[in-house]
């Protein structure tokens, strides 16, 4: 068959399969991977200051509670830790709805277009779970200002 084609063209040239794969992997890391690089790391600062504003108006909302909680012996410490893991937990549930979205539109789209293929793949899970975790520290240090300014003589005053 080979032998039939390279007869009728000159102009068509025959590649091993691994040659045909490193050209493409080539265009994919030149071409499509640093703009993916750079909406992940957009995506990253947009997690972290969605999180970081809800737990903000969260601290907001309860400062009465947190100047409570300093009035009655509450170290500024306990109630970063507080602010920590309500971060946290913000962080693991939008994980937590963003894998079901995931796996619900993975479906979605390939039963809509057959041709579609996903992989969700464990190494991936994991590492955007890290990455939730990393978003949820780094969101809580916003309103860590408002924690530790929170006067307890405040909650007296109304």
């Amino acid at each position: 068959v080979n032998a039939g084609i390279m007869n009728s063209s000159n102009e068509i040239e025959i590649k091993p399969v691994s040659e045909v794969v490193k050209d493409n992997q080539q265009v994919i890391n030149e071409g499509f991977l640093p703009v993916l690089g750079v909406l992940l790391s957009i995506s990253f600062l947009i997690g972290v200051m969605v999180i970081g504003l809800t737990i903000y108006s969260a601290v907001l909302e309860k400062r009465r509670e947190y100047g409570i909680l300093k009035a009655i012996g509450a170290r500024t410490g306990q109630m970063i830790l507080m602010v920590q893991v309500q971060s946290l937990a913000a962080a693991l549930a939008g994980y937590g709805a963003g894998l079901g979205a995931s796996f619900l539109a993975a479906e979605a789209a390939e039963w809509w277009v057959p041709q579609f293929i996903t992989r969700i793949q464990l190494p991936d899970l994991i590492l955007i779970g890290i990455a939730a975790i990393l978003m949820g520290i780094v969101s809580s240090m916003i309103p860590l200002q408002k924690i530790s300014r929170v006067d307890p003589a405040e909650v007296f005053r109304s």
